[in-house]
């Protein structure tokens, strides 16, 4: 019966509601969107075939030769009782044909609109409460962080969300509506940069060590969080959150800049970074070579001496750049996990590289500066 029909439906709901993770949610409500979307249901939105032939129902067998539903013009039921040469107006409709007729108009009723729209109604509520608890769980994980050089752990799970979400995606025999999928992940992506931010730009670093914790870890986690995203199966998944990416990848790029030129490079090479700077800042203010030469710290003995300095410096700190980006890597990520092991052995030399290149290009500055 339809009453046993619509107890069920809504008891399947709630029991996925209870039992079933989050993520699951966004399926069965993706499906169910789907469905309520699909239902044409007869009612006065709908097409004014079925409107007419809801309003047949007193009719009886052997009644008027006319009817709502030959006038309407529509119908699979118009013409199949007149013989083929009668006109839909002359139509007449046999007790089959009317009894056929309420079935159809009895299963295309707002009845499965109505249920779903109850089943759909109690997942909401459950997906809403899965969402505060990603939420609260975010903003804990970014509270033991703050003060720590550590990774967020509610980062380190994101690869594993992004897969599963993506395995959903992917999965489904049926093109489900990603709409359900988009919020969900935008709003997670979302309130884990804005809780990052929070644990490092926006909070008052205590001294110069906590602020160049701050740099590398923006560095860590948007670069950690474009590998996440690039190596999505799903270009579906990779479009949802392309404008995350972007911005991601930009800080990225710039936290990795701010990291090597005021961090790395300046604490393994003082010297170079000294004398580099004051070339730097000459060059903004003088033109020309002769005018650089009319600088105080770049007279010829100056620069010889600079140049004798660095070059007892740079074996020296070629180890110690290596060694302090081990110790930073290595402290970012404190447990055993073989994927975020995986991505920061990877990440290592990538940086390293990076270093190298600038310190190069000083060099080549200094050179052309000797020259």
């Amino acid at each position: 019966s339809p009453t046993l029909i619509h107890q069920e439906l809504l008891h399947t709901a709630e029991v996925l509601a209870k039992k079933c993770d989050g993520l699951h949610l966004l399926a069965a409500l993706a499906l169910c969107d789907r469905l309520l979307a699909a239902i044409d249901d007869g009612d006065e939105r709908s097409s004014a075939p079925l409107d007419a032939m809801r309003r047949v129902s007193a009719r009886t067998a052997g009644g008027s030769s006319t009817t709502p539903l030959a006038r309407s013009g529509g119908g699979s039921f118009a013409t199949n009782s007149s013989g083929g040469g009668a006109s839909g107006d002359q139509a007449a409709m046999s007790p089959a044909d009317v009894e056929a007729l309420r079935q159809f108009i009895d299963s295309r009723s707002g009845f499965f609109t109505k249920t779903l729209a109850e089943c759909r109604t109690v997942m909401s509520r459950a997906l809403h409460v899965y969402a505060a608890e990603q939420a609260q769980s975010i903003n804990e994980s970014a509270k033991a962080n703050r003060g720590t050089p550590t990774v967020m752990k509610a980062f380190s799970a994101l690869p594993v969300l992004i897969a599963r979400v993506d395995a959903m995606i992917t999965s489904y025999s049926v093109d489900l509506p990603l709409t359900r999928f988009e919020v969900f992940l935008r709003d997670v992506v979302h309130h884990l940069f804005d809780m990052l931010d929070e644990v490092t730009t926006r909070a008052p670093a205590a001294d110069e060590g906590a602020r160049r914790y701050a740099v590398f870890k923006q560095y860590l986690h948007h670069s950690f969080f474009c590998v996440v995203v690039e190596t999505a199966s799903s270009p579906q998944l990779r479009g949802i959150l392309a404008d995350f990416h972007a911005v991601s990848r930009s800080r990225r790029d710039h936290y990795e800049s701010l990291y090597v030129t005021a961090d790395v490079f300046p604490r393994a090479f003082p010297a170079f970074a000294s004398f580099m700077a004051v070339v730097d800042e000459a060059r903004r203010m003088f033109s020309t070579p002769d005018d650089l030469r009319c600088h105080g710290a770049l007279k010829p003995d100056k620069v010889r001496k600079a140049c004798r300095d660095i070059v007892k410096e740079l074996p020296r700190g070629v180890e110690q750049m290596a060694s302090r980006l081990k110790k930073h890597f290595a402290r970012a990520v404190p447990t055993a996990d073989p994927a975020e092991d995986a991505f920061f052995r990877a990440a290592l030399p990538v940086t390293f590289r990076h270093v190298h290149r600038f310190a190069v290009a000083k060099l080549d500055a200094l050179d052309s500066l000797i020259a």
